[in-house]
């Protein structure tokens, strides 16, 4: 059989294409296997899908290209060092289930201006026992994760849940819904109107509110309720007009020519 006799420099270009690890559009031009490796291309995705029509007239956005630009830049200042592109496709999809009505829940707030969720880039592994922790979602299997009462951050433990007015010394130990561990016991945690603090916290559905030294619990709004933060809604979303200091509990939030989120969307 007789092989095809390659010019010397057609065959030099083959081997240099066959060794760099990526694929050639077009003459000089290289591309990585992954495109996604690139936050740049990433960005570049996800302000394609958050700059739909829909969105773009919804915040009065001077045109597409704007929109994509600003988006872009905003979605690369989420990107962390440690960028771990693996999630970035499944990130692209939250992001543009998010943005298909123009309205965005709690949940997606979180995805699209916090880039938590699968927008957090980095690797998603759950946290073993002693591993750090926010929150029960960071730990695997059923370990709870225990913050000492005025930190911000804790331990995953093999959790003993002890009821209220038991002593919860014990490393393991984590205090039952409603009570807090004072470092001795399990202790009812406040009351609305009550004072409370970074260690004396108040009942889970409540919002500690005041300057320093005069904290006191307040409920959190419901639907429709006078707010200032979004932590004093039940619905984590305080919906204001730009420059306004006060605004309402909303559900979800309506994207308009007002709407401070709309800022990075125009």
């Amino acid at each position: 059989m007789r092989y095809p006799i390659f010019p010397p420099l057609l065959l030099l270009a083959w081997v240099s294409v066959a060794c760099s690890g990526g694929t050639q559009k077009g003459p000089g031009t290289m591309v990585p296997e992954d495109p996604f490796e690139d936050p740049a291309f990433t960005c570049g995705e996800w302000a394609k899908v958050a700059c739909v029509e829909r969105v773009t007239s919804s915040c009065l956005a001077e045109s597409t290209e704007a929109c994509v630009e600003t988006q872009s830049a905003f979605c690369l200042s989420l990107i962390p060092a440690d960028y771990d592109p693996s999630t970035a496709e499944a990130c692209i999809a939250a992001v543009e289930k998010a943005y298909a009505d123009a309205r965005l829940t709690p949940a997606e707030v979180a995805v699209v201006l916090d880039g938590d969720g699968a927008c957090e880039f980095i690797e998603q592994t759950a946290a073993m026992e002693g591993g750090r922790c926010d929150e029960d979602t960071d730990c695997n299997g059923s370990l709870r994760c225990k913050i000492p009462t005025g930190e911000l951050t804790g331990v995953c433990i093999v959790a003993d849940v002890v009821g209220g007015g038991l002593r919860c010394t014990e490393s393991n130990q984590i205090c039952d819904v409603g009570f807090y561990c004072n470092g001795m016991n399990c202790i009812a945690r406040q009351n609305p109107g009550e004072s409370c603090s970074p260690d004396v916290p108040c009942l889970e559905d409540l919002a500690c509110e005041g300057l320093p030294g005069e904290r006191v619990c307040i409920s959190r709004g419901r639907l429709g309720a006078t707010c200032t933060f979004d932590a004093d809604c039940l619905s984590t979303i305080c919906q204001k007009a730009a420059g306004a200091n006060t605004g309402l509990c909303a559900n979800e939030i309506i994207l308009s020519g007002t709407e401070p989120i709309c800022e990075n969307l125009r």
